[in-house]
């Protein structure tokens, strides 16, 4: 499948990671964050998961989907487009903490998958029916950081999930700096005692045509993307290492969204296929430099 220079640029455009590794003020904090203040950030539909790196202490992950769209406007040659952002709501305990700083997260992301978990969302299981055994071990072979940076996924974890694996910023995520923080995303109920980190933005193409065409973005509503975390922090003094592996999918609609149709997954007659979409929006970011020199 081709794509124009155009479309390149869209997507470049859409594609940024939104925290700052070791943030120290408020200019390294995430754009993101002023959209949410003023009240610019809106989701058609969200999902917020819950994963325990310790016993008792969850941390929340929130996915939110918005699709664009306006007579006469284009991204690329698309006259619409769909967007995620994420979100890490860290625990006060750990974010507060004396050693916040110490905290070391990375963030690894696969392409949305056509299929639905066989165990629901219970923790630990969420990518069941989603992705292979063997391609969950391999995911969770991925090394934990070390010595500054988020190591690249092995050769063999392509191999073994049949597609690429990405890493959301080679330098760990530090979440201490609470002036990075937001206390509430918009649509989304979050329980008290956490703070809660912008962590990536992407779009994701190709995305509906006409502007009247919805088959992508109902698609991606359902879609369960694959997130791995690998992970460092203290918890009351105690050093605390994790992988969690997540597949989540924002399926919960917004009011006066519009909501999916058709079936999920979609037969192979429909076409609907996108593999391969988050991950071009997101590699596509790397080479720009190329197309715009």
């Amino acid at each position: 499948m081709g794509f124009s220079r155009n479309l390149l640029l869209a997507i470049a455009a859409s594609t940024y990671v939104t925290q700052t590794a070791l943030a120290i003020d408020d200019d390294e904090c995430s754009g993101t964050l002023d959209e949410i203040r003023e009240k610019r950030l809106e989701f058609n539909s969200t999902k917020t998961a819950a994963f325990e790196p310790t016993p008792g202490d969850p941390w929340l992950f929130t996915l939110g989907l918005s699709d664009w769209r306006k007579e006469g406007f284009m991204w690329g040659d698309y006259e619409s487009s769909q967007h995620i952002e994420t979100f890490l709501s860290v625990p006060n305990g750990i974010a507060n903490g004396e050693r916040a700083n110490e905290t070391r997260v990375c963030i690894y992301m696969m392409d949305g998958q056509n299929a639905t978990a066989n165990d629901g969302n219970k923790s630990g299981h969420s990518c069941n029916g989603i992705l292979s055994d063997e391609c969950q071990k391999a995911l969770r072979s991925i090394k934990r950081p070390a010595d500054g940076t988020c190591p690249d996924p092995p050769v063999s974890v392509k191999e073994t999930c049949n597609q690429y694996v990405l890493y959301q910023s080679a330098t760990p995520q530090v979440y201490d700096n609470a002036n990075c923080s937001t206390p509430a995303l918009p649509g989304v109920s979050l329980p008290g005692g956490y703070k809660t980190f912008p962590v990536m933005g992407t779009g994701l193409f190709p995305s509906d045509n006409p502007i009247d065409s919805y088959e992508l973005y109902g698609l991606r509503v359902r879609q369960p993307i694959p997130f791995l975390f690998t992970m460092e922090f203290y918890n009351n003094k105690t050093l605390t290492t994790a992988t969690e592996l997540l597949c989540v999918a924002p399926n919960e609609v917004m009011k006066g969204s519009r909501k999916p149709e058709g079936d999920f997954p979609p037969n192979a007659a429909s076409g609907l296929d996108t593999k391969g979409a988050v991950m071009l929006a997101i590699g596509v970011w790397s080479v720009m430099g190329l197309l715009l020199g």
